[in-house]
């Protein structure tokens, strides 16, 4: 009888063991899933802060010169006083620039230190004017399209969300 009980007490703290386990490995799955969404998150909420207005004061400045703008002089989404700092920028968002028509988007915070491209592209016999645009490292192969501008981006392709990728 004392041998029974002393072996029922191994075989409980046994499964307690097997049911920590069983649940560290879950939290551990959980967890390598949930960081690429909380960074997609934090990349799309920095992106937040009007980058369809620069997409259409580049199309401007291009279809008013004929030329992408070197850098953002002049462009009305920057402040006056900064030609790399944006009015009212998000907490997510240390900076944005212009550069050969490209936009260049540096993120503060968890995210510092990366930067997130988005390309302008036309076409090359282009006739009427389209635009598209791509955000991420996005390797064009031989295509239709000029690629316009430098790509700096350095944000691991799963965080940038779907509908950035390919504008």
């Amino acid at each position: 009888m004392i041998f029974f009980w002393g072996t029922h007490g191994v075989q409980r703290s046994i499964e307690r063991l097997l049911v920590i386990l069983i649940i560290g490995i879950l939290a551990t799955i959980l967890f390598h899933t949930y960081i690429p969404l909380v960074q997609r998150a934090r990349v799309l909420n920095g992106l937040s802060f009007g980058l369809e207005q620069f997409k259409r004061e580049i199309a401007y400045h291009w279809a008013l010169y004929g030329q992408w703008p070197a850098d953002a002089t002049g462009m009305e989404v920057f402040s006056s006083d900064s030609t790399s700092f944006i009015k009212d920028l998000p907490n997510r968002i240390k900076k944005a620039e212009v550069e050969n028509g490209a936009i260049h988007v540096f993120f503060k915070g968890t995210l510092a230190g990366h930067v997130l491209t988005c390309r302008p592209a036309v076409l090359k016999k282009n006739t009427t004017g389209s635009i598209i645009w791509v955000c991420g490292a996005v390797q064009p192969g031989p295509t239709a399209w000029d690629w316009i501008g430098p790509d700096r981006t350095n944000i691991d392709n799963n965080y940038i969300p779907k509908n950035l990728r390919y504008y």
